[in-house]
């Protein structure tokens, strides 16, 4: 059987593409899972968080606010930068790996 050609694209080709990008979604939501604890210490300690604006210059919006001062706000960060990463990393191994996949 023949596979059918799709601009170039093999069918087979396309469920395989499928199966690598959601490897690659489930490795990432791991990843930061696990690093978040990590990276919000490190944003503690260096007093990276949530500025709120002083109470005479927005008095609503400070009593909104208040509870949320001081709360690490770099969260995409790592997020972003763990995506990066593993679709460099791991697209480098896949591609040295899988005659079919380059």
């Amino acid at each position: 059987m023949d596979p059918i050609n799709f601009g170039g694209i093999s069918r087979f080709l396309i469920p395989l593409e499928s199966i690598r990008i959601m490897g690659l979604m489930a490795a990432a939501f791991l990843v930061t899972l696990s690093i978040t604890p990590l990276w919000f210490r490190v944003l503690e300690k260096y007093k990276v968080g949530k500025q709120i604006r002083p109470a005479d210059n927005a008095p609503i919006f400070h009593k909104l606010h208040e509870k949320k001062a001081g709360t690490p706000t770099a969260g995409g960060v790592v997020i972003w930068g763990t995506v990066l990463f593993l679709a460099i990393f791991l697209s480098r191994i896949v591609s040295a790996h899988c005659p079919l996949c380059t």
